[in-house]
């Protein structure tokens, strides 16, 4: 009787653990950090512009090092509630006040569609 009953007891347990499958997944929030950035305002940054207008363009660095005071780090991140998390990273140089050189642009999405090849026959 008393083994009947741990058969029991161990399958109730067993199916109510095993329900906790059955309920939906919790709402997770998108969560956005740092500077957004987008093509079209990388494409307006030319070479040469004042620090005063990339922030203009951009707003203020995200990551100003002491260190590395003529370099301004743009970093984004976009975690959705579902999904994997998105980055983006600019680093801008400048010299004098005057920008000189650009790194890490925002990647191009991989091209997606297939090549046609010609075959040698």
């Amino acid at each position: 009787m008393l083994r009947q009953i741990r058969i029991v007891l161990i399958f109730v347990s067993a199916t109510l653990l095993s329900s906790c499958g059955l309920f939906p997944e919790p709402y997770k929030i998108d969560i956005a950090q740092g500077n957004k950035f987008d093509k079209e305002q990388i494409k307006q940054i030319k070479l040469g512009m004042t620090e005063r207008q990339v922030k203009y363009l951009l707003g203020s660095p995200m990551i100003q090092d002491i260190f590395h005071a003529d370099r301004w780090d743009y970093v984004y991140s976009f975690k959705p509630g579902k999904g994997e998390v998105q980055k983006k990273h600019l680093r801008l140089f400048f010299e004098q006040g005057v920008l000189q050189r650009i790194e890490t642009p925002i990647p191009e999405p991989a091209d997606t569609t297939p090549t046609k090849e010609a075959s040698s026959s």
